[in-house]
């Protein structure tokens, strides 16, 4: 990876290619169990300044002990690439 952001509690890193950003995530809950989906794509399209709907989080895993999970992002140039490419399930 190229990158690496920390803002509180969301640490992100990442690559880009031509139509999307792909970034892997650490973030570190200690006051709750895990972190839901929807909460990590409004704050990751805050920060990268794009649309809700050009965000996907994936593969989210909660670390052993709790309190810090890791998965990855990826956020899409346009909705139609996001409809090509993305998984259909």
């Amino acid at each position: 990876c190229q990158k690496t952001i920390r803002k509180s509690r969301y640490s992100f890193y990442f690559g880009d290619w031509r139509n999307l950003t792909c970034i892997g995530i650490e973030i570190v809950h200690a006051e709750s169990a895990n972190v839901p989906k929807a909460e990590l794509r409004k704050k990751l399209s805050q920060i990268y300044k794009t649309k809700e709907e050009l965000v996907t989080v994936y593969g989210l895993q909660t670390k052993f002990g709790g309190g810090r999970s890791t998965g990855f992002a990826f956020i899409y140039d346009t909705l139609d690439s996001r409809k090509k490419f993305d998984a259909k399930h």
